[in-house]
């Protein structure tokens, strides 16, 4: 399965502890879709000095800037 990634359009601080802070055009790795509650958050990773999984509303990325 190839690896899908998205690119932040802007920063976020997150609200929640299962959020996952990011700055704009950051690249984000998309680990599932949340295809069986179809409610828009993501589990997503980011590569800082240490992995980081969280959840991500996916209106909040780019998904056509690869």
């Amino acid at each position: 399965m190839a690896v899908e990634y998205v690119y932040a359009l802007h920063d976020f601080v997150p609200h929640n502890d299962d959020e996952i802070d990011f700055e704009a055009g950051e690249r984000i790795e998309v680990i599932e879709k949340d295809d069986l509650y179809n409610d828009g958050w993501w589990t997503v990773s980011i590569l800082h000095s240490v992995r980081i999984i969280g959840i991500l509303a996916n209106a909040l990325n780019n998904r056509d800037v690869i």
